[in-house]
């Protein structure tokens, strides 16, 4: 299943990101990974490793905590649905344009937007705020 989308480069999707993970818990996963890389170089998971541990590093640098109500006012997706437990961040990243200033170094978590970790679900997602749309294919 693939996704076709078109999105308008506003940067509403960008200005907030939730994430079930606090940066302490960012970088202790990170440091085991890396941990698990050194123990077994060969790994067959070496690439997935060496992602996970450039995206995370460009997390702890870049993103930065905002509470749920500045969630709300930066991004109004986030309004009236529940995420117990997640943080929100922003990124010092995103330009006054909406553009990301490091789009080829972004984490995973940016680029695989609107699904992050996940793959394209059944149906099309519509972001209300700026007309963003994805469909299924």
């Amino acid at each position: 299943m693939t996704a076709r989308s078109r999105c308008n480069l506003c940067g509403c999707c960008c200005r907030v990101v939730s994430i079930d993970f606090t940066k302490r818990e960012l970088a202790e996963l990170s440091r085991r990974e890396r941990a698990r890389l050194e123990r077994s170089p060969e790994g067959r998971h070496r690439g997935e490793i060496e992602r996970l541990a450039r995206d995370v590093d460009f997390i702890l640098r870049h993103f930065r905590r905002v509470s749920r109500a500045r969630a709300n006012v930066l991004n109004p997706v986030f309004r009236d649905r529940e995420y117990d437990g997640r943080r929100f961040y922003t990124c010092d990243q995103l330009g006054d344009d909406g553009r990301c200033q490091s789009h080829e170094q972004r984490p995973y978590l940016c680029e695989g937007y609107p699904w992050y970790l996940g793959g394209p679900r059944h149906g099309a997602l519509v972001c209300s705020p700026c007309g963003y749309q994805a469909d299924l294919e």
